[in-house]
């Protein structure tokens, strides 16, 4: 199930990924997915099933990259918001937001920000 995002996300970042990725059905359902950074360096990205089923392409794909933000860029949560051109109301800046916004439209009407702003940490929605 994973595979084809983090594929993607190497495609499109130039950044190889080597975190596994796995269902845990243990992990608390106030998660979608956590990336786990063990003592001895070892990463892996745990994924809610639940969660997973309730999202559509775009929910799980933001999802994966989301981690994988943590996990391969070392990134850490934003609540950073932004009033994109055009629009009335604050929205993420990033995908690194820290509550999930995949199955809305301004994620994929902004996808190309928000994959581009993964290697650009803090750039502008219209910069």
């Amino acid at each position: 199930d994973f595979n084809k995002y983090k594929e993607k996300f190497e495609q499109e970042t130039g950044v190889a990924v080597s975190v596994p990725i796995i269902y845990d059905e243990n992990l608390s359902n106030e998660y979608a997915a956590v990336c786990e950074i063990f003592s001895d360096g070892y990463k892996l990205i745990r994924i809610n099933e639940l969660y997973w089923g309730y999202y559509g392409e775009s929910g799980r794909e933001e999802l994966v990259y989301h981690e994988l933000g943590h996990c391969v860029l070392d990134r850490d949560h934003t609540e950073e918001l932004t009033i994109p051109p055009a629009y009335r109301y604050a929205i993420p800046n990033s995908i690194m937001y820290p509550y999930a916004f995949g199955n809305s439209f301004y994620y994929l009407a902004f996808r190309d920000h928000y994959v581009e702003e993964l290697m650009h940490p803090g750039k502008r929605l219209g910069n």
